[in-house]
């Protein structure tokens, strides 16, 4: 019996249908008689159909997924986190042209910038990895970076003068004021949505206007 008539048979054995009812022994050139089930289990038609009908439903089912799992980043968390910044007393005290500057800030602003952290890191002047990025290549001054996956996905610099002191896990939710600076984003004021922690880069001149 070949390959072939095997494979054929275990095919149509698997539809529920009738196999050839004979092969040729090649070694002895007799018949073997190979007797198929009486009655077909499913016709190829059946399985096709309910084959076909699971396929179309699941493809219906797919749009449904954008409610059932919605953005973690929208306009609505945009503007939770806008609201933190411009009621921080921190920076009302400390920087108030600058508080006067995110006032007037919109949501559509091009300076704003939300998503996930990931691998922050504080650099000395002209430290970095071994295998940086070009975003991310020895600079000469202090830094904490991380790289921004979300809605836009780039590399961050925030630039700073001594050693950070605050709190900056991996994976952290942030909102970013923000400029586009040499292949990455330079952060401005950054807020650590997971600590509940603002960050504004160094050195300032509380001035949240980005060059031409």
């Amino acid at each position: 019996v070949g390959l072939g008539n095997i494979m054929l048979w275990m095919f149509t054995t698997l539809l529920g249908l009738r196999p050839p009812s004979q092969f040729i022994d090649v070694s002895s050139g007799t018949s073997v008689v190979i007797v198929g089930p009486s009655k077909p289990r499913l016709s190829a038609w059946i399985i096709f159909i309910i084959l076909g009908s699971g396929i179309f439903v699941f493809g219906t089912l797919l749009p449904l997924s954008e409610f059932i799992f919605k953005p973690r980043y929208t306009l609505q968390t945009k503007q939770q986190s806008l609201e933190t910044i411009k009621q921080s007393k921190q920076i009302i005290a400390n920087y108030p042209n600058m508080a006067m500057q995110i006032n007037n800030i919109i949501l559509n602003d091009s300076r704003l910038f939300q998503g996930r952290a990931l691998y922050p890191r504080y650099y000395r002047s002209m430290e970095s990895d071994s295998d940086y990025e070009s975003w991310n290549a020895p600079r000469n001054f202090d830094r904490f970076s991380f790289y921004l996956v979300g809605p836009n996905n780039t590399g961050v610099i925030i630039p700073l003068d001594k050693q950070p002191e605050f709190d900056f896990p991996h994976a952290a939710d942030v909102f970013i004021i923000g400029c586009q600076d040499d292949g990455y984003l330079k952060g401005l004021v950054v807020y650590i949505e997971t600590t509940d922690t603002i960050v504004i880069g160094s050195p300032t001149s509380d001035s949240l206007s980005c060059p031409d």
